[in-house]
């Protein structure tokens, strides 16, 4: 019966399986899994974790984002809301010199109540005037900024060579491209009016208070201090957290 085994093997073509055999299959095997782990230990040595600045902003990034934006974008967009701001502190005092004349109502007005609502009427004209060229200036430097931006991106991505894709994960490049771009074209220029509106509407609150009841500089100072000790706390946290959500958006 062996004799018959035998020879049926030897015609199929198959040989009987020794211990030896099945003992470097397996080592064989082994080697193999240890491989194919080692290369997964390699490739995730190369991807290095993304991480998350700390700290303030550095001024270098600001210069170049006002730079993207053109100079002269910059300094006529501060020019007309300063424009806007004073014809804003004009028009108010004008209008408490306009309430406070004693001499309205009499035959000797020094001015008549046409001409004081000309005036303030003109006051009114030029801050629309104004806060339209502001506007306007604003959001052209931040659609050059944007378009510069994003090519200076794209051509940098393009020219990579490919050992940056092998340690890049596809996540953090798609990220870039989409939600750092949305905040360059969106939220920059938003966050930019506001501060611009709320710095000037501030300043010319103090400088009308001031105007008015000059006691109030001594108020002012400590409530500045304060002020200023509450922002630092808000501000460190809240960039913070927005730089964590950033890392947070490119996991792939």
């Amino acid at each position: 019966m062996f004799y018959f085994l035998m020879i049926f093997l030897c015609c199929s073509g198959l040989s009987p399986t020794t211990e030896d055999d099945q003992e470097q299959n397996l080592q064989q095997k082994l080697m193999t899994d240890d491989q194919i782990h080692g290369k997964k230990m390699e490739a995730s040595q190369l991807v290095q974790e993304e991480k998350a600045e700390r700290g303030n902003v550095r001024a270098s990034v600001i210069w170049e984002y006002i730079k993207s934006c053109t100079l002269t974008m910059g300094l006529l967009t501060l020019l007309f809301n300063i424009g806007y701001n004073a014809c804003a502190v004009a028009a108010n005092i004008w209008l408490a010199k306009w309430s406070s004349d004693e001499s309205i109502g009499s035959g000797n007005m020094s001015l008549t109540t046409g001409e004081y609502l000309g005036i303030y009427a003109a006051f009114g004209f030029g801050q629309i005037v104004l806060s339209l060229f502001a506007m306007f200036f604003l959001t052209l430097g931040g659609i050059l900024a944007a378009t510069l931006i994003h090519k200076r991106l794209l051509v940098n991505i393009l020219r990579l060579p490919m050992s940056f894709f092998d340690t890049t994960p596809s996540g953090r490049i798609l990220n870039r491209f989409s939600k750092d771009i949305y905040t360059i074209d969106e939220k920059i220029p938003s966050y930019t009016e506001d501060f611009i509106f709320t710095l000037f509407i501030v300043l010319d609150t103090i400088v009308v208070i001031s105007y008015a009841t000059p006691l109030f500089m001594v108020v002012i100072i400590p409530l500045t201090v304060l002020y200023l000790l509450i922002q630092r706390f808000y501000v460190a946290t809240s960039r913070q957290l927005k730089r964590l959500e950033s890392i947070s958006r490119s996991p792939i």
